[in-house]
């Protein structure tokens, strides 16, 4: 079987000296099912919901230790790398926009990332479906 038969894990692993800091949730869109059927994608995507070449960055974690302290960041890019890699035309992400949201955010609804994080990685925000979220993407 070659690379590009093999299936692709559903995400990717931080590590900082040999110990697990971080994961993040990335692979075709089409394997969210709940994501395809969502307000952020079905307002504001332009992209067919069969489409295998559109992967989704959805959900980050971070130990609480390591916070603050660019994983997340770090995260988003190897995610862009991986897409690449394995075929994606075009990468989204559905994160909270901390800007725009008129009260505090918890760390916990960060989960999907926020805008500077996927910024800082190369995507645009193509859409604010409504306030505090987005809907960011990159051509790649």
């Amino acid at each position: 079987m070659n690379r590009s038969e093999a299936p692709v894990p559903p995400g990717l692993i931080a590590y900082l000296d040999g110990e697990p800091v971080g994961w993040c949730a990335v692979e075709p869109r089409t394997r969210y099912p709940l994501i395809l059927r969502s307000k952020v994608v079905t307002t504001s995507s332009t992209e067919e919901p069969d489409d295998d070449s559109v992967w989704a960055v959805s959900c980050f974690v971070v130990r609480v230790g390591d916070r603050r302290k660019g994983v997340g960041q770090a995260l988003a890019k190897a995610a862009v790398d991986w897409a690449r890699e394995h075929g994606a035309r075009i990468i989204e992400g559905y994160p909270v926009d901390i800007e725009a949201k008129p009260e505090k955010v918890s760390s916990a609804a960060l989960y999907h990332g926020s805008v500077s994080i996927f910024e800082q990685a190369g995507f645009t925000v193509q859409a604010r479906p409504y306030p505090g979220r987005a809907l960011v993407r990159l051509e790649l």
